[in-house]
């Protein structure tokens, strides 16, 4: 039997495109979307157990931790994104949508990207991912409020995540979706890119000011973000690896081999 999967959906960090392409692979399975809403994710949870335990597929932005509500045994995927090209990729493109939930958290003012930081407006641009592999809070900490312990239990569910699935990066897709062909059978040729924000600066472009302050309010992201690229390219060899081994298997002369006279 398939194990279940929850695909965890990082605000900004190619999720959309990753959540198209997922469903693609779950066509007849029971699928499950949560979007970010407590009361949404409560109201799944509070569910009889044997409806929650017959779901195939939960995907879509969620704190850690809802494989204690799914199955136990569930496998995960997530993927990161470099933590500055985040911020800008989601600032633009909050920025540019009216009616986005977000959007009277300053963006209606049109205020700057280092105002942003400077008003404490809109946790989302500030540690998100951290914030993310952590679980459900009873509340959010403001900004800039993100801390050592809240990395090091993010740390920690990465690492679970690594080992019970896959954690993936955006800057390495291609890598990513030869993981998944190889490793879940999965067609890298119905990844189409979606939601991608456009006619946004280049971080090298923004002044040292704006740089300075995104850095500083996603200091535990980018080490969070370290990490993934480093279990992301534990995971990637070891594929190859087992690759590699089947074809020398599938190779072999069973000649060489054989005690016939």
């Amino acid at each position: 039997m398939q194990l279940p999967l929850i695909f965890l959906h990082m605000y900004k960090a190619g999720g959309t495109s990753m959540r198209r392409f997922i469903r693609q692979q779950y066509k007849a399975a029971k699928v499950v979307e949560v979007n970010g809403s407590i009361e949404e994710l409560v109201r799944w949870r509070e569910q009889p157990s044997e409806e929650r335990r017959a779901v195939d597929l939960l995907l879509g932005h969620q704190f850690f931790g809802n494989h204690e509500y799914l199955r136990p045994d569930a496998k995960y995927l997530t993927v990161l994104r470099d933590p500055i090209e985040r911020v800008i990729s989601f600032y633009y493109y909050v920025l540019r949508k009216p009616g986005h939930y977000l959007y009277r958290y300053g963006f209606e003012d049109h205020m700057s990207l280092r105002g942003m930081f400077e008003n404490t407006r809109c946790i989302e641009l500030d540690n998100l991912q951290v914030r993310m592999l952590n679980p459900q809070p009873a509340y959010n900490p403001p900004m800039g409020e993100v801390d050592e312990h809240m990395f090091q239990v993010a740390a920690e569910n990465l690492k679970y995540i690594a080992s019970h699935g896959i954690v993936g990066v955006v800057e390495r897709m291609p890598e990513l979706l030869e993981v998944l062909q190889r490793d879940e059978g999965w067609d890298p040729s119905k990844m189409v890119r979606a939601n991608v924000t456009t006619d946004r600066p280049e971080a090298d472009s923004l002044d040292e000011a704006t740089l300075d302050i995104v850095r500083k309010h996603n200091r535990f992201d980018t080490k969070l973000y370290d990490l993934a690229a480093q279990l992301f390219e534990a995971r990637l060899m070891s594929s190859r690896a087992a690759q590699d081994v089947e074809v020398s298997s599938n190779d072999s002369d069973p000649l060489e081999t054989s005690h016939a006279v």
